[in-house]
């Protein structure tokens, strides 16, 4: 179903006459558009005048080295207030905070600044995040990440709070159980737990990673667990438990067929994104130890089939193992085997590197990557939805092991790998014994060209620092971190926002202490601020969308929205958490304008079954808007 919102004919017809030289007066504000609301704006959606840098801003956003402190960084709209918050974790195994004390994790509500501007203002306590059930006093609940959005449709977002915890001791302390939770928001950002939520994971489950989405398209959200090794080191179960709208949730593993054994992992990150265009979200699990990543398609009756290996996401076509030092170890102990005709001599400890086993190792499912995270984004600009695998690599592995690299949809589940000579985005090796430390990415918009940046979050190894892939004109990237301004060691949880909605994508990042090089490089798990100037160069519009909380998640999570700028359609979707420990990026989408001023047209796909699409012509840039499911109205909700 579409549903077109146009100008009034009053209104119409008034910007014509202002258009022919009829106005009103100098005051008179529709004389201040020159077109009739038929006639696009021409104008290129890509060109600039100028170049945009960062700058950083810790300091004067109030996050200082002592206070703001995360290993893994999220965000959300905490106060609904219409500005981003931060929320920071430092993972420390089980181990309580304290209110008074040592803590391992912050709330920062992104508050009005005395004198103007704004920053970040320490609102942990207050928030009540680290509520416990024992009502232990001054103590904080054990959480290791947060997932946001709306599972009761009031309104306001919910937090998913994740535990990761290991073996507990004999008997149990209080923090081995503490356990994943579902904390409901009252709309002002103090949270409480929800009864019976449903989420409560066994002892020592690992919940690294998870996403809140409508899977099933009947207007609540559902949840997706990526599970990490158990504390044996054995693979895990994947979940899925199904919403109830209502602030409380069903574990539907069973039935969605991942309990079955060729659905273990040891999951680092789940994205839910609808990649085949069909208006349902498709779940894609990043997985580590060298297994295949899982693209899982709904079978419409409540399943899930595993599509990966024939779409080219589980792994990558490098198959080539015989430069991995495991196998030239083997080889070494056994060098009158045929695959072992001229080896090379190991250049490694053997007694150090994984064992190699001919029949099991040697097979595609376990030469693929250590994917961390999987963002999904039109990067390409084409209007279908592309990946980025940010993925570990170790020289010893040898060219089979996946690296970090860009995946363009090609239409019909269906992924090309090019090379990384080919799209510009490689990255610098120091010396021959390198790491590639890719954990966290994200994706958009940085110079208001229309056209979409990669930024990574490159950390625990030496010499790991942020990347930026720019794109080019002609579709192709180059590192630009430093040259932008960035120059971020150990880089993580990248949050590429609008925090101060003047226009322009900040970047936010959290620092990792991971391995001793990172640990020398940063005293504390700093969170540094990247201020953009862009929009002294181009246009932009910000979109955040409303469900109407009934047919569509209030949250629109989900939804897919295409911006007509100049003819040049931008397509974005809004978005759950994704990648490793749940990141999540703001839900108001950002579209860099180039040249226009003007949206010929914003068309909004909802996340329901019947797949509504509203349509909203000829509107004004510059701006933060609203569009709510079935209102015509374009509002502004920083004015209200």
């Amino acid at each position: 179903m579409m549903v077109t919102h146009r100008l009034p004919l009053l209104v119409a017809l008034v910007s014509t006459l202002s258009a022919l030289g009829c106005s009103g007066g100098a005051d008179d504000p529709v004389s201040k558009d020159p077109l009739p609301p038929d006639v696009p704006e021409v104008c290129d959606a890509h060109a600039l005048t100028g170049t945009a840098r960062f700058t950083e801003r810790s300091a004067d956003w109030g996050l200082s080295a002592k206070t703001a402190q995360a290993w893994v960084l999220t965000s959300a709209d905490l106060n609904g207030d219409g500005y981003l918050d931060l929320v920071g974790h430092v993972p420390a195994g089980n181990v309580r905070g304290k209110a008074d004390g040592d803590r391992y994790f912050t709330v920062l509500l992104n508050e009005p600044k005395p004198g103007g501007g704004r920053h970040f203002v320490d609102r942990t306590i207050e928030s009540n995040y680290g509520a416990t059930r024992d009502g232990a006093d001054g103590e904080l609940r054990v959480a290791t990440g947060a997932v946001f959005g709306d599972v009761d449709n009031d309104g306001d977002l919910d937090v998913l709070s994740l535990t990761s915890s290991g073996t507990p001791a004999s008997p149990p302390t209080p923090a081995d159980l503490d356990r994943t939770e579902l904390l409901l928001n009252d709309g002002h950002g103090k949270l409480s737990l929800a009864q019976s939520a449903g989420v409560t994971t066994e002892a020592g489950g690992s919940v690294w990673s998870a996403t809140l989405t409508d899977f099933d398209l009947d207007g609540s959200l559902d949840a997706f667990f990526a599970n990490w090794l158990t504390p044996s080191g054995f693979l895990s179960e994947q979940q899925l438990f199904r919403g109830n709208g209502q602030g409380a949730f069903s574990d539907v593993s069973g039935a969605a067929g991942l309990m079955d054994a060729s659905a273990m992992r040891g999951a680092c990150g789940v994205t839910a994104c609808d990649v085949d265009d069909d208006g349902q979200p498709e779940i894609l699990v990043s997985a580590y130890g060298r297994m295949p990543n899982m693209l899982l398609k709904s079978d419409g009756k409540g399943g899930y089939f595993d599509t990966a290996v024939s779409a080219g996401f589980a792994y990558d076509q490098g198959v080539d193992y015989h430069d991995d030092q495991a196998f030239l170890c083997w080889c070494a102990s056994n060098p009158t085997e045929a695959d072992c005709a001229g080896a090379a001599a190991p250049m490694v400890q053997c007694s150090g590197v994984p064992k190699w086993s001919p029949g099991y190792s040697d097979q595609p499912e376990h030469l693929g990557g250590n994917t961390f995270s999987t963002v999904c984004s039109d990067i390409t600009g084409d209007g279908k939805l592309d990946l980025y695998n940010a993925e570990i690599q170790h020289w010893w592995a040898g060219q089979a092991s996946d690296p970090s690299a860009l995946l363009v949809n090609q239409g019909n589940l269906a992924f090309d790998r090019p090379s990384r000579d080919k799209t510009g985005m490689q990255w610098e090796h120091v010396g021959v014994s390198w790491d590639e430390g890719g954990i966290d990415a994200a994706a958009a918009d940085l110079n208001n060209d229309g056209r979409e940046e990669v930024v990574v979050g490159r950390s625990d190894y030496s010499e790991q620092y942020a990347l930026i892939f720019q794109q080019l004109a002609d579709g192709t990237f180059h590192e630009a971190a430093k040259g932008l301004g960035i120059d971020h060691p150990c880089a993580a949880s990248p949050i590429l926002a609008d925090f101060d909605r003047d226009g322009d994508l900040d970047v936010v990042m959290a620092s990792s202490r991971m391995r001793q090089w990172c640990a020398d490089a940063w005293e504390r798990n700093e969170i540094r601020f990247y201020e953009n100037d862009a929009s002294k160069f181009g246009g932009w519009l910000a979109v955040r969308l409303v469900g109407d909380g009934v047919t569509a998640n209030r949250s629109a999570i989900g939804a897919k929205v295409v911006v007509d700028a100049g003819g040049t359609k931008l397509t974005k979707i809004v978005q759950g958490a994704y990648g490793h420990g749940a990141s999540q990026q703001d839900s108001v989408l950002f579209f860099g304008l180039g040249a226009c001023t003007t949206a010929a047209s914003i068309e909004v796909r909802w996340p329901n079954q019947g797949r509504t699409v509203e349509r909203w012509e000829k509107v004004t840039a510059g701006r933060v808007i609203e569009l709510a499911m079935g209102d015509p109205k374009v509002r502004e909700p920083l004015k209200q």
